[in-house]
């Protein structure tokens, strides 16, 4: 909302009046506000993009609904919700989703939230051939998403893996510099930066 704007909609709410397009005088309202949004107000705030006055104004009751991919134990629920909605409104019949289906839509991180959740849903009826949501039917997307997500997540644990791994066998040579870059295979130099980075003094 443009900052001139911002200053109106703070009138409003401070003097409890409104002045209607090409009235002389303003007239009382009696209104409660419910404001939704999905940015950090606090950091616009910082930026000089949202006065302070106003959103302090609107923050007197702050409810904080978490992003979709936050909700694991809804997911379910949605789905279902959804499907059951979906049919009504397509005609199209279904009796779930499948194990494999479901984990994926889990998995998922859900940028659209719930809009695209029922997007998708909707998208998966018309192309499925079986009684039950399958893999197959999700969208391309979605599948690469999460098989990148998974592959982050395996790269990380197996770095994890290769320094505790490390971290041992440096410990296990007990000071034994040479002995330790022998084992390792790797220079000198290396296993000090090793030792610097897994606090290693001996």
């Amino acid at each position: 909302m443009p900052l001139m704007m911002q200053v109106k909609l703070l009138r409003v709410l401070q003097e409890k009046e409104v002045e209607p397009i090409g009235a002389e005088t303003s007239e009382p309202v009696d209104v409660r506000i419910i404001a939704a949004t999905n940015k950090d107000f606090l950091e616009l705030v910082e930026q000089g993009k949202f006065r302070h006055d106003l959103y302090y104004r609107l923050n007197v009751v702050t409810l904080d609904i978490p992003a979709l991919h936050e909700r694991g134990d809804d997911l379910s629920l949605l789905i279902s919700f959804f499907l059951e909605k979906l049919q009504k409104e397509t005609g199209i019949q279904v009796k779930g989703v499948t194990r494999e289906a479901e984990e994926i839509l889990q998995v998922y991180r859900w940028p659209g939230n719930i809009r695209e959740l029922r997007n998708v849903l909707e998208r998966v009826l018309y192309v499925k051939t079986e009684d039950m949501i399958s893999k197959e039917n999700l969208p391309p997307a979605v599948i690469e998403s999460v098989r990148r997500e998974g592959d982050h997540s395996s790269a990380s644990t197996l770095k994890q893996a290769v320094e505790r791994a490390e971290e041992k066998a440096i410990r296990e040579e007990k000071g034994d510099r040479l002995a330790a870059a022998r084992r390792l295979g790797i220079s000198k130099s290396t296993l000090y930066a090793k030792m610097v980075r897994y606090s290693i003094d001996d």
